[in-house]
Parts: structure tokens; C-alpha cells; sequence
């Protein structure tokens, strides 16, 4: 009996050894577990401390301690919000409140000042920390420095700030159009050149901005850039929101992605309307060098006969009354005569250096005049005349008589073309654009429209397509409007009226 019980406490007394050995080895383990997790803890990359409801640090690792320049017994103790910028400690504070009722929060930004005053921006995610009970009795943070990203985040945010201020202050237009042909962005003159807003533009295809149409254009250049990732150059003329034409020269350069596929195409626009204007100016004044010349010498020698012609006609027609013959062919010849004279003088108006008399007007008072004079002729033709003047508009600075010639060759061109009466429509508007502040005068008639082979000639002396005309009156009006450094121009089609405006420059202050 004594033998079995000695056996069964050896046996009893094995177990418990080897038991004990199995908890001596747990208890290593745990140790050099608790001590990994510790230094995992100590020297984490990241922040970590705990606080109580109040916000007193209970515990925080060596990490946190150092990066703030602390020891973690200085650390231990101080309230969080001590640590913190003034603006920071507000924020937090009521942040607390949130994750309390939250539970967790994330992402929380705020800045951290270190013991010697620097300051360290930082990202926070917290949780609430429960006893056993369920009730919270403070939370545990982990904190990341996110300093250096913040401040690569500002460098970059002021260099797009500087790019922007760059791209916005080039004075020509561009555009960044992707492969639908969309417009993703534009500086501000685009919308400055147009007379537009952005969002007339941004989202937007570009045919559909530019040219109000609904597919692409034919022949367009920048489809070629895509395809063939060659820079494209060219020349076209656009219609502003206030009806002015304007030319530019277009360039299509190529952006490529990081696989060097072409993604999008920068719109470059030049607006070149001034330049080819004083061009077209030096060439004509080269020409009208030459034409003066020939006028002046034709004048002298045409004139002097057709003097002598109409002293012979006074003769005739004194001998005539007195045998009380008819005078209607000698009426003719007058006529006749002096119709050469009103030619030549065209011709002299056309091609004479003129200097201008300039003095202030009310340029409604002037337009209102002329076609005044028109009056009796738009009865008689079955014309209706429709006025739409802008109030308060500035005065312009003109040589009165020279505009009013203008004016009328303008008006006398729309009352031909509606032999059989029709609408006569006269605007007058201030206009603002690159050059500067214009009263435009906008004159419509629906008469027969000018067709496309000749609507680029209109303006040329000696072209005309009446059958009596000499082609003198619309050259005459656009070489006085342009001496007045003002604009004019045509748009009409074919069998759908005429428009011509004539924009004049506002006399500055």
C-alpha cells in the first residue's frame, strides 16, 4: 500500500515538474514577447502616448519624447494640449469631445511645439480607451509627423500658384485640349479675347467654343498633331461674342504622357488682328502712293477738257434759247459731265493724303443725321428703318466729315440691294477689346447678302457689282474709318442680308 501511494506521488511529482517547467518557458516566452512589443513600442517609427479624460499624458514611448526634444519623464504628466500651438489646442479640444462620443478618429491634423519652440505638424488617429466597465477612461494616439510632407505639399501647391500666375499672365491664348478634343484648361485671355466667361469654354469641344459648330472642322490641324506628333501652324479668323472678327495665328504643340503617347495638345493663339491691320494699312498707303500720282496727273489732264466741254454747253445752250431750240440733250451732256467730275473727285478723296479735323461728337447724332437724309429714298423704296442705340455711350473723336461720307456710302450700298424694299436695322454699342474702348455701329439690311468669292473684295477700289457702280464708296468709307485708327468689316452670306460695322475709337481721357 505504501508502495503504490510512493509510485503514484513520483509519478504526481513528475507532472508537477514538468508542468512547471512548461510555465517557466511561457513565462520566457511572454517576457521576450513583452520586451519585443516594448521596443517595437519604444522606438517605433511613429508617435504613440496615452492620455486620461483630462488629457494628461499617462504614457508615451521614447519616440514621441525624443522627436519633441523631452525626456519621457518630462513628457509623462503635461497635458496634451500643452504641447500644442495656441490655434492647435482649440481644435484639439474640441476634436476630444468628438472622439469620446465617437470612439475613434482619424486623419486629425494638428502642429505639436517642441520643447525648443519649433513647430511639428502632425497626423493623429485615436481611440477610446474602455475599463471594465464599459465606461471611457481615456485614449491612446497614435501620432505621425507629417512636417515634411506638409511642407513639399506647400512647395508644390506655390509653384502651381507661380505656374498659374505665369500661364494666366501670357497675354496670348492658350488652351490644353485633350483627345475628344475637349477644352481641360485656358488661360485668362482666352475668355479676354472672345468676350466670354471660362465656362464658355472649359468642358467644352473645342470646334464647339470656337466655331458654334456641332462636328469637327474639316481639315483640322490639330487632329494632325495627334496623329502625327508634329507641331502645327496656321491662320484663321474668328467671330468675338459682340460680332468683331478677329485673326489669328494658331499653333498645335503636342504633350506626351510618361508612355510617350501623345494625351494632349496645347491651343496656342495669337491675336494678330492690329498687326495684319497696319500691314494692310502700309500697303495700301504704298498703293495709294502710286494710285495719287496717277489720279493727279489724269485730273489735270481730264479736268481741264472737261471745262472746256461745260463752257461749250453754256454756249450751246445760250444760242439754243435763243433760237428756242430743245435743251434736253445739252441737259444730258451736263449730267453726263458732271458725273465724270463726281468720279474724279472719288478718285481724288480716295487717293489724296487727308488730314483730318477732329473734334468730339455724339456719334448717334451723327448716324441719326445721315440716314435723315435717307429718308424720303426708304419711303419711296418700301425700307423699314430700325434703330437700337446703347444709352450714355462715350463720344468718339472723328473728322465729322469724313464719317459722314463714310456713313453714307454704307447706307447708299444697303439701299441698292433692296430694289424691292426690305429692313434696315442700325445698332450702335460700346465695345471693349484689346485695343482698347469703341463705339461699334452696326448696320443690317436684308437685301441679297454678298456671296463668298466676293465678300473679300468688297472693300477693294474699283470692285463693284453694279452694273453702273465704279467701286469707289465702301474702299472711300474704310480708308477714312481707318484713318480714324477704327475697323471695318463684313459679314453677310449670300441671299441672307449684309452686315457691316464700323467700330471708331473712344476719344481718351
Amino acid at each position: 500500500m505504501k508502495e503504490k501511494a510512493s509510485a503514484e506521488l513520483k509519478k504526481l511529482k513528475e507532472k508537477l515538474d514538468r508542468a512547471l517547467k512548461e510555465i517557466n518557458r511561457l513565462n520566457d516566452e511572454l517576457s521576450a514577447s513583452e520586451k519585443r512589443h516594448y521596443d517595437l513600442y519604444e522606438n517605433a517609427p511613429d508617435m504613440y502616448h496615452t492620455i486620461n479624460k483630462k488629457g494628461i499624458i499617462i504614457e508615451c514611448n521614447r519616440t514621441e519624447a525624443e522627436m519633441l526634444g523631452y525626456s519621457k519623464e518630462e513628457l509623462i504628466g503635461k497635458s496634451v494640449f500643452d504641447i500644442q500651438t495656441e490655434e492647435s489646442s482649440k481644435v484639439g479640444k474640441k476634436a476630444m469631445e468628438k472622439l469620446f462620443r465617437s470612439g475613434e478618429i482619424n486623419g486629425l491634423e494638428l502642429q505639436f511645439v517642441k520643447k525648443n519652440g519649433d513647430v511639428m505638424d502632425v497626423s493623429i488617429n485615436a481611440t477610446v480607451i474602455y475599463d471594465k466597465n464599459g465606461k471611457a477612461v481615456g485614449t491612446r494616439s497614435v501620432i505621425r509627423d507629417v512636417t515634411k510632407k506638409n511642407r513639399m505639399m506647400e512647395i508644390v501647391k506655390n509653384s502651381n500658384f507661380k505656374l498659374q500666375a505665369i500661364f494666366d499672365a501670357i497675354t496670348d491664348g492658350i488652351c490644353l485640349l485633350d483627345k475628344d478634343f475637349t477644352i481641360q484648361d485656358i488661360n485668362k485671355s482666352v475668355p479676354k479675347y472672345f468676350g466670354s466667361s471660362p465656362v464658355d469654354f472649359i468642358g467644352k469641344r473645342c470646334y464647339s467654343a470656337f466655331e458654334e459648330r456641332g462636328s469637327k472642322c474639316e481639315g483640322c490641324n490639330v487632329i494632325k498633331t495627334f496623329t502625327t506628333g508634329e507641331p502645327a501652324n496656321y491662320s484663321c479668323i474668328r467671330k468675338r461674342k459682340d460680332g468683331m472678327l478677329v485673326e489669328f495665328e494658331v499653333s498645335a504643340f503636342p504633350v506626351k504622357g510618361k508612355k510617350g503617347k501623345i494625351e494632349q495638345v496645347v491651343y496656342y493663339m495669337k491675336d494678330v488682328t492690329e498687326k495684319k491691320r497696319l500691314e494692310r494699312q502700309m500697303e495700301s498707303s504704298r498703293n495709294l502712293a502710286t494710285l495719287g500720282e496717277i489720279v493727279a496727273g489724269v485730273t489735270h489732264e481730264v479736268r481741264n477738257p472737261l471745262q472746256n466741254i461745260l463752257t461749250g454747253i453754256d454756249l450751246l445752250e445760250l444760242e439754243a434759247k435763243g433760237k428756242g431750240l430743245s435743251l434736253d440733250i445739252l441737259k444730258n451732256l451736263r449730267s453726263f459731265t458732271g458725273d465724270m467730275d463726281f468720279i474724279i473727285q472719288e478718285l481724288l478723296d480716295y487717293s489724296k493724303p487727308v488730314k483730318l479735323e477732329l473734334k468730339e461728337w455724339v456719334i448717334a447724332d451723327v448716324v441719326s443725321g445721315v440716314i435723315d437724309t435717307f429718308e424720303d429714298q426708304m419711303k419711296k423704296g418700301k425700307i423699314k428703318v430700325l434703330k437700337n442705340y446703347e444709352k450714355d455711350l462715350k463720344k468718339v473723336y472723328i473728322d465729322v466729315r469724313r464719317i459722314r461720307q463714310s456713313l453714307r456710302n454704307v447706307i447708299e450700298n444697303s439701299i441698292y440691294e433692296m430694289p424691292d424694299g426690305g429692313e434696315f436695322a442700325v445698332t450702335i454699342s460700346s465695345h471693349l477689346n484689346p485695343r482698347g474702348e469703341f463705339v461699334g455701329i452696326r448696320f443690317y439690311d436684308s437685301g441679297h447678302g454678298i456671296s463668298s468669292k466676293n465678300i473679300g473684295r468688297i472693300f477693294e477700289p474699283f470692285f463693284s457689282t453694279k452694273a453702273d457702280g465704279m467701286g469707289m464708296g465702301l474702299a472711300v468709307a474704310k480708308r477714312f474709318v481707318e484713318l480714324h485708327n477704327g475697323v471695318i468689316t463684313v459679314n453677310s452670306e449670300e441671299g441672307k442680308g449684309c452686315e457691316i460695322t464700323v467700330m471708331l475709337p473712344v476719344k481718351k481721357d
